[in-house]
Formats: structure tokens, sequence, C-alpha cells
């Protein structure tokens, strides 16, 4: 059996396969957050538009 050494454990092969199953499975879920978070700011209005809703509304009224 194949072992590497990390400080003082010992670790199998098993075991570093399933750290690296963890590790990808939460790379996953950053990136998905991280995809989440660029489309949020896409569909955020710039300062400019922001600024000019207050003109927009005002002339609706």
């Amino acid at each position: 059996m194949k072992t590497a050494y990390l400080s003082i454990y010992t670790l199998t092969m098993n075991d570093i396969q399933k750290i690296d199953k963890v590790e990808k499975n939460l790379t996953g879920r950053i990136d998905k957050l991280g995809k989440s978070l660029a489309y949020l700011e896409d569909d955020a209005p710039t300062r400019e538009e922001f600024d000019n809703l207050e003109d927009r509304v005002d002339k609706v009224e």
C-alpha cells in the first residue's frame, strides 16, 4: 500500500483520493457561486442608470 507523509499523519492513497474528490466538489461549488455573483453584477444598474431613475420616475408622475 502506498502512503504519503504529511506532517505527523500518514495518509493512504484512499484518503488522498477522498481529499481530491472533496476538493473538486468544493471547487465546483465555488465556481458556481462566482458565476452567480457575476450574473448579479451584470443585472445591477450602473451608477448613471441609478441616478437617472429618479428623473424617469418624476416624468411618469
